[in-house]
């Protein structure tokens, strides 16, 4: 008799114990988040790929004014720097150095007949001469030089509808600014070297054996 009251103790103790894990489980199984399948309107057509929206979108740079100092801004103007900076394209020329009204020649830059076209000016020779142009020291604002304007050499930013013509006078190191029938004269002197290579760079001097 006592051996069968233990083996009864015995086993419900056993069943209690499996009754108490089965409820632990559940309670365990409740708590686990029920992850749902993705529509079939989410997932992408066969060698379609899938976009995230929330990805960054990258905008075009946008390439920003240069930085000019006050002085150079009041000398160029908004208009005349926006050209200079953001051009289409940069002709060069030749010019006559003196304005002739009965000249058989129809091109002119400036109001100087075009004497010949030289090539546009490439990324390196644009870059160059900006960073001349758009600083302050290229130029003498104070000097009031007396000397006659004769130039041999321009050019002409053009951007859209818009130009800027410019003609440099290395007879008194002079540069001309032209734009919307205003002219603009300044003393050049210390970058007159550099814009002698340019010059030299786009019209280069033809030499020729001596001729007896």
């Amino acid at each position: 008799m006592e051996y069968r009251h233990f083996f009864r103790v015995l086993g419900l103790s056993v069943l209690l114990h499996a009754a108490v894990n089965v409820g632990t489980m559940t309670d365990v199984q409740a708590d686990e988040p029920i992850q749902s399948a993705p529509s079939p309107d989410a997932m992408p057509a066969p060698g379609e790929t899938q976009t995230n929206p929330d990805a960054t979108q990258t905008t075009p740079s946008v390439t920003p004014p240069p930085q000019v100092t006050p002085k150079v801004q009041r000398f160029f103007g908004e208009a005349v720097i926006n050209i200079l900076a953001n051009p289409e394209r940069v002709e060069s020329f030749r010019v006559a150095y003196l304005k002739k009204s009965n000249t058989p020649l129809k091109k002119k830059v400036a109001g100087y007949p075009v004497l010949a076209q030289g090539p546009t000016l490439n990324d390196t020779q644009l870059k160059q001469f900006q960073s001349l142009v758009f600083s302050e020291k290229s130029y003498i604002f104070e000097a009031d030089k007396r000397c006659m304007f004769f130039p041999d050499f321009g050019l002409r930013f053009v951007k859209g509808d818009k130009q800027v013509e410019i003609l440099l006078s290395f007879y008194c190191d002079i540069l001309l600014f032209a734009h919307e029938g205003k002219e603009k004269l300044e003393d050049c002197d210390p970058i007159s070297k550099a814009l002698g290579e340019l010059r030299d760079a786009l019209f280069p001097v033809k030499t020729t054996g001596a001729q007896f």
